[in-house]
């Protein structure tokens, strides 16, 4: 089915790729009747709500990618990210349009350290539209490893909100808030 579809950039600005770095990173061909929103840019960084609206196609996982993901997520709950991601690169070889698929392979690929490629997964996961419960939580950790801790709190705290109760993202909040001096803050995280 065809929908328009409005991206928001919060994930692209935090991970600070810039509007054609961001494009060519989600491995999206862009011509001109793709560009169609308004980009706001701030010292080359991409700023705003709004990035791209654009007509795509919106499809349901294929039984393959689906498949594939189940066997990743028992590769991942067995703490093997090396098996987990070449299950994860399988699915979105069978569906580049799954966003689940993309944002595993994120997953996966931040157990095993690689957090700068984590990050561009989790940004085409949300250019593709992922609706996952741990979406901002994963982002939140990536960034607070890749010292970006303004836009970690961000994330965690949307995590938080939604799921609150989880010990790991009160450490990680309190991890971030003392990264910045925040000692008040960091305290009411980290004794939570």
């Amino acid at each position: 089915m065809q929908r328009c579809a409005a991206i928001t950039c919060g994930c692209a600005a935090a991970f600070g790729y810039n509007g054609r770095e961001h494009i060519s990173a989600l491995g999206v061909t862009m011509g001109e009747s793709f560009l169609h929103g308004v980009v706001s840019v701030s010292r080359g960084c991409v700023v705003g709500a709004l990035l791209v609206v654009f007509t795509a196609t919106m499809a349901v996982a294929s039984p393959q990618s689906t498949a594939l993901l189940r066997q990743g997520a028992a590769d991942l709950a067995a703490h093997r990210p090396d098996a987990a991601l070449v299950k994860f690169e399988a699915a979105v070889a069978a569906d580049p349009t799954d966003a689940q698929a993309a944002f595993f392979v994120g997953v996966a690929l931040h157990h095993l350290a690689r957090v700068d490629e984590a990050a561009a997964h989790f940004v085409r996961a949300e250019h593709l539209g992922i609706d996952h419960q741990d979406y901002h939580f994963h982002v939140g950790w990536a960034l607070m490893h890749l010292r970006r801790y303004d836009a970690a709190i961000a994330a965690l705290s949307a995590y938080d909100r939604a799921t609150p109760g989880r010990g790991q993202t009160s450490e990680f909040l309190g991890r971030c808030y003392l990264a910045l001096g925040m000692l008040d803050q960091a305290e009411a995280h980290l004794n939570e």
